[in-house]
Order: structure tokens, then C-alpha cells, then sequence
């Protein structure tokens, strides 16, 4: 009779951990590229790529800004047309790495996982930010 107390828990505890960690996403990763996530802290480390590939290239766009700044004059002009051409590929860059994590993190969330609650703050302030990113319903 203890051992039914004892074991039925068990049981149980078992078959919830192994339901709730059953399932794997998807995610293209800067350096990686298409991987198989199959592990909450394993979604948590490509979602931290994922927010350090935005942030990269976001400081990189600052820099392009600063040397238009600086790109003043008929003389610059090349310079300019130039650093225009790679701040739009860029753009384009940052774009496509926010629609990844902004469609990365429904799937993660619907496996019941959690990111970092920084990493969560950010698809918050992303998705207000750039709704025409969102995925599709």
C-alpha cells in the first residue's frame, strides 16, 4: 500500500516531464544557420544568438549613420551613395533576423518553454515595434 503512494507520483512525475519536454523547433541561427532545437535551454541559447546577431548589426547600422554624418560635401558623395547601399542591406539584414525571432518565440512558447525574461522583453518591445514582422496567423 506505500509503495502505490509512493510509486503513483512518481509515475506521474514522470510522464508530465517527458510531455512537456516532447517536441522540437526550428530556427535559423546566425551561425549555425537551420537548427532542431530540442531543449528549453537549448531554445534559450539560440534565441540569445539570435538577440546578439540583432544587436550586432543594429551598432554596425549606428556606425554607418555616424560616418553619413561625417560624409558631408560634393566630394563625398560616392562615399555616401556608398554607405547608403549598406545601410539598406543591412536594414534588410535586421529585418530578416527580427522576423526569425519574432516567429521563433510562439513556437517556443507553445512547447511551454521559457526564455530569459530579458530575451522575453524584447520580442514584447519588438513585436509592438515592428507589427509588419509578425507572423501570420
Amino acid at each position: 500500500m506505500g509503495l502505490r503512494y509512493l510509486g503513483l507520483p512518481l509515475l506521474l512525475a514522470l510522464v508530465v516531464s517527458c510531455g512537456s519536454s516532447g517536441g522540437e523547433v526550428e530556427v535559423t541561427t546566425p551561425l549555425q544557420g537551420q537548427i532542431t532545437v530540442s531543449s528549453e535551454r537549448d531554445a534559450q541559447k539560440a534565441s540569445r544568438a539570435l538577440l546578439r546577431k540583432i544587436d550586432e548589426s543594429v551598432e554596425q547600422l549606428q556606425k554607418i549613420d555616424q560616418q553619413m554624418k561625417l560624409a558631408v560635401g560634393p566630394t563625398k558623395k560616392a562615399e555616401r551613395e556608398a554607405l547608403l547601399s549598406e545601410k539598406k542591406d543591412l536594414d534588410d539584414t535586421i529585418r530578416k533576423e527580427l522576423s526569425e525571432f519574432l516567429a521563433y518565440y510562439p513556437k517556443v512558447e507553445a512547447k511551454g518553454w521559457q526564455l530569459q525574461p530579458f530575451d522575453e522583453a524584447r520580442y514584447f518591445y519588438y513585436s509592438y515595434r515592428y507589427k509588419d514582422l509578425m507572423p501570420k496567423a
